[in-house]
C-alpha cells in the first residue's frame, strides 16, 4: 500500500500563531537533548539500564527571509517569554507538543542575490511526541 505525505499538511503552531513561509527542503527539525535509556556496565560485566528522564529538546524552524512568521518569533525572542508549541502532521498521525518553549537563539542573517533562510532555534524542557507515520 502506498502512503502519502505532504509538507503542506504539517502544522506548526507557536504561541497560538500558525507558522507559514517555511524554507524549501527541511523546514523543521526536532532533536531530543538526551537518550531514552543509558547503560552502565560495571568492572565485572554486570550492566544496569537507567531511564533518562530528560524530556527536553531543541527545535529548529527554517523560514524564508520573507516569511510573516519571522516577526512573530522575533517578538517572542525580544520579550524572553515562554510559549506553548504544537507540531502536527495532518497527513498522518505524528504529533509533538510542548507546554513550555522559548527562543534559544535568533537566526543568523545572510543576504544574497535571492532570498535566504532564517533558522530559529527553539528549546523546550519537556516535549511529548508520537511518531505516527502517514496514511494512505
Amino acid at each position: 500500500m502506498v502512503k502519502s505525505y505532504s509538507a503542506k499538511e504539517v502544522a506548526v503552531i507557536v504561541g497560538g500563531f500558525i507558522m507559514s513561509g517555511f524554507a524549501d527542503g527541511q523546514f523543521l527539525n526536532i532533536v531530543p537533548n538526551s537518550d531514552l535509556q543509558e547503560l552502565v556496565v560495571g568492572v565485572d560485566g554486570e550492566g544496569t539500564r537507567s531511564a533518562m528522564n530528560n524530556k527536553s529538546a531543541q527545535i529548529t524552524i527554517s523560514l524564508m527571509q520573507s516569511s510573516a512568521s519571522n516577526p512573530v518569533l522575533e517578538a517572542f525572542a525580544a520579550s524572553g517569554e515562554t510559549f506553548p508549541m504544537l507540531v502536527k502532521d495532518n497527513s498522518g498521525a505524528t504529533i509533538y507538543s510542548m507546554v513550555t518553549a522559548w527562543i534559544r537563539r535568533r537566526p543568523d542573517a545572510s543576504f544574497d542575490r535571492t532570498a535566504t533562510n532564517r533558522d530559529w532555534l527553539i528549546e523546550s524542557d519537556e516535549i511529548i511526541g508520537f511518531e505516527g507515520g502517514n496514511v494512505a
